[in-house]
């Protein structure tokens, strides 16, 4: 319940400066990922879009456990990725329709939580 509350003050938070999207809470179950050497990764990707994910507004990741090397989170908002340099204990905070990815794990593990707040779909 303590992480709930954390999260949704943070993306409360996030949202109240940034964007003023309508939302509500979850819809969906936290997401625990891990990654590791050779194949962990994720190509770029919305969180959001049609079918049974049109409710996500705000996409919130917490690092638990960095990779050795490799592993980074980024974001694509025009021509070139934006790296995002999460530690153990970081979180980031974007609107879910921003198409973002992992990189490959070169070396160790990368473990993450994800997360998504709802609300009701983009008219």
């Amino acid at each position: 319940k303590w992480l709930y509350h954390r999260m949704w003050k943070w993306a409360k938070i996030a949202n109240d400066e940034n964007w003023h999207f309508d939302i509500m809470g979850w819809k969906d179950a936290p997401q625990y990922t891990r990654y590791e050497f050779p194949d962990g990764h994720y190509d770029y990707h919305m969180d959001c879009g049609g079918g049974n994910i049109n409710h996500r507004k705000i996409s919130i990741t917490i690092m638990l456990q960095e990779a050795e090397e490799g592993g980074m989170f980024q974001l694509l908002y025009g021509r070139e990725p934006f790296n995002i340099d999460l530690q153990a204990g970081d979180a980031v905070i974007f609107p879910s329709f921003v198409l973002h990815r992992v990189t490959r794990v070169l070396s160790g593990e990368r473990r993450s939580l994800v997360s998504w707040i709802s609300g009701n779909p983009y008219k």
